[in-house]
């Protein structure tokens, strides 16, 4: 009984949810306020399905408690707005709402993120209240009366309904359901099917088409989870079947996916974060983000490449027919719908919103099998004149709605129950990415109110010696073990709110600092002990979750050395001439290649230590800011390629013929 009530109270809150984001009809702070409450009582009723019967009452209740204070703030919500914050007095009562509150967030983080979040903010939330006299040095500070810090958290724009959670319910909540319709469609595998075809038949094929498959899945989802369980399903199973072991194959797969958060248009939800942090649009962050985005996978591919030639793993099995993924290819018009709305210079959130459209008619028009392509195209060219001639968006949702009615009546694509999962799947998702945006808006709150947010600046400096180097390595290190016990989004906002600014302060380009430390959060997914795309693909190949999370380590290693290249060549982030980009592109691409090397023991043949020593220096070389060091780097990794393959030349020519089968007698 209470399984029933809690799915159904999930669905009508999710549903509740969604037309609050889509139509506007509630105030800004208003959805923010929904957003957390509502999100959190859909996690709490998700956990009374594993409960026993005494905590499934005490889950029900906590959801009744956050419920009650949504309807109570959107009740007072003018009141809210137009008090005096620290002049208006706040009552016991108010106090106790928002101890409440911050406890159900703190909960709801500990499950949804994990317990390193949940502990790191009780201690900045104890720094405020009770530690910051105690504290040394500059990390002093007056002790916040409770009622003060309750206020700043629960009834003001800094603390739980701050930027975070602005974000979080603004932007990446309409790309959260984006995605969560891709996956539910089906749509997602032509992508699975495309690098299938276009790698399948190589050496090490499987590996490859996770890595193509995985890069383009990124393209329409900023998740990592998402693209693991979507593009993993296909190629984990593929990649044990050619040779891979399963450890290896999950690391590949997690590899790639990670990698999905730094793909354009559609990046990982800390890209919106770091927008609105630094100012600039999100179109800004995407365009820079394209060439450490080529880098990435361009690097993992050769990675992958070098050790199935390596150790002669085979080429996959099962291979799609082309002409059925060419007669599949309507299936990424979300996709151009989506760089259509960019183009025409749509808001985010609208345009997430026309891609999701364009989903869920693609879903639709499914069942039609024989016109199924033609209803698509009429679909999006309506979407088209609709974003040409700029008609509002509820109107263009009208024959959408449409024609779900229809296929509802014919049943031909989408039953109710996959609608409804759907939207619950959104939900789920957006759990762990609304509880850390919470959480971390506690801190923040915390930081401000304090005054601790300027301090750090100049501890750090002051530990790192002025010394950039010295300081991007600290930060490094920061966000590796923080991204050990918490997801991206949590990792970059902390990192964002203390750390970015020392770096700032030493002189990088605001651009530059924050695309390190949201690449740095971004490699949390496969960092142990809590890697939530290992995790995942780890589950799909059922192996140890820790096991694939060293193994994706191993994997990826070079990729931690990519983000330094972001501090001193800012021309790979678009920053500088045209010429300065073409030509640090460029000698950061060929670096790739000799560093893959090295780092692997094979080019064309299996390498001794000495030779992957000298590669090393080749690569190195190839990467310094010097172009004539550039230019001695690239002749000597060409003299170096040459080489490797004379002596492989002349090691086939020495080995003796063997006989054919038909020449046997």
């Amino acid at each position: 009984m209470i399984k029933e009530v809690s799915y159904t109270l999930s669905l009508f809150l999710v549903v509740i949810q969604i037309l609050f984001a889509v139509t506007g009809l509630i105030d800004l702070r208003a959805l923010q306020v929904s957003h957390v409450l509502i999100i959190l009582s859909v996690i709490l009723l998700g956990l009374t399905s594993k409960k026993k019967k005494i905590a499934q009452m005490g889950l029900l209740i906590a959801v009744v408690l956050s419920l009650a204070i949504l309807g109570w703030y959107l009740f007072n919500l003018e009141r809210i707005l137009t008090r005096l914050p620290f002049v208006t007095p706040i009552s016991s009562f108010e106090v106790c709402l928002g101890l409440i509150v911050m406890g159900l967030i703190l909960f709801g983080t500990y499950v949804s993120v994990g317990w390193p979040l949940a502990i790191l903010t009780i201690f900045f939330l104890l720094y405020a209240a009770l530690l910051g006299p105690y504290m040394p040095g500059l990390l002093t500070c007056r002790r916040i009366p409770l009622p003060e810090l309750v206020e700043f958290q629960f009834l003001t724009d800094g603390g739980i309904f701050g930027t975070p959670i602005y974000v979080s319910a603004t932007y990446v909540f309409l790309f959260i359901l984006f995605g969560s319709f891709l996956h539910a469609s089906g749509v997602g595998k032509i992508f699975t099917d495309l690098a299938l075809v276009l790698t399948g038949r190589s050496t090490g094929g499987p590996a490859k088409a996770a890595v193509i498959g995985s890069a383009l899945f990124g393209t329409i989802s900023g998740s990592a989870v998402a693209n693991v369980a979507m593009v993993g399903t296909f190629t984990i199973p593929l990649m044990k079947s050619a040779g891979y072991k399963p450890s290896t194959a999950a690391a590949v797969e997690t590899v790639a996916s990670t990698g999905g958060q730094l793909m354009p248009p559609i990046m990982g939800a800390a890209a919106f974060l770091m927008a609105y942090i630094i100012g600039v649009s999100y179109w800004t962050v995407v365009l820079a983000a394209a060439l450490p985005a080529l880098l990435y996978y361009a690097l993992l591919f050769v990675s992958v490449d070098l050790e199935a030639r390596k150790h002669k793993i085979g080429k996959a099995l099962e291979i799609p027919k082309p002409k059925e993924v060419i007669a599949s290819l309507h299936f990424l018009l979300p996709l151009a719908v989506l760089v259509e709305a960019i183009a025409l210079w749509y808001d985010v959130p609208a345009a997430a919103y026309i891609a999701f459209l364009m989903t869920l008619g693609i879903w639709c028009t499914q069942g039609w099998r024989k016109i199924s392509r033609v209803l698509s195209i009429i679909v999006f060219a309506y979407l088209s004149i609709c974003m040409y001639l700029r008609i509002d968006l509820l109107v263009a949702t009208i024959p959408i709605i449409v024609i779900l009615v229809v296929n509802f009546f014919t049943r031909r694509s989408v039953k109710p129950r996959d609608l409804l999962e759907a939207f619950l799947d959104t939900a789920k998702s957006m759990g762990n990415v609304a509880m850390a945006c919470a959480s971390a808006g506690m801190i923040v709150g915390v930081l401000t109110i304090t005054g601790l947010s300027l301090k750090f600046t100049s501890i750090l400096t002051s530990l790192a010696g002025g010394n950039l180097l010295a300081l991007l390595i600290l930060t490094a290190i920061a966000a590796y073990l923080l991204g050990m016990g918490m997801p991206t989004t949590a990792v970059y906002i902390t990192t964002a709110i203390i750390l970015t600014p020392a770096l700032i302060q030493l002189g990088v380009p605001r651009l530059s600092a924050h695309m390190f430390t949201f690449y740095l959060a971004m490699m949390s997914m496969i960092t142990p002990p809590v890697a939530l795309a290992a995790y995942t693909a780890a589950g799909i190949a059922k192996e140890d979750p820790f096991k694939v999370g060293f193994e994706a380590m191993k994997l990826g290693f070079l990729l931690f050395i990519l983000p330094f290249f972001f501090i001193y060549k800012p021309a790979l982030l678009l920053i500088g001439t045209p010429l300065e980009i073409a030509l640090t592109f460029l000698t950061v691409f060929l670096g790739i290649f000799p560093l893959a090397m090295a780092f692997i023991g094979y080019s064309v043949r299996a390498l001794p230590i000495w030779e992957r020593v000298i590669y090393f220096i080749a690569a190195a070389l190839l990467l310094l800011p010097e172009l004539y060091s550039s230019i001695i780097g690239g002749a000597v990794f060409a003299a170096l390629l040459l080489l490797d393959l004379s002596r492989r030349r002349a090691a086939a020519l020495s080995q003796p013929l063997q006989p054919t089968p038909s020449s046997q007698p």
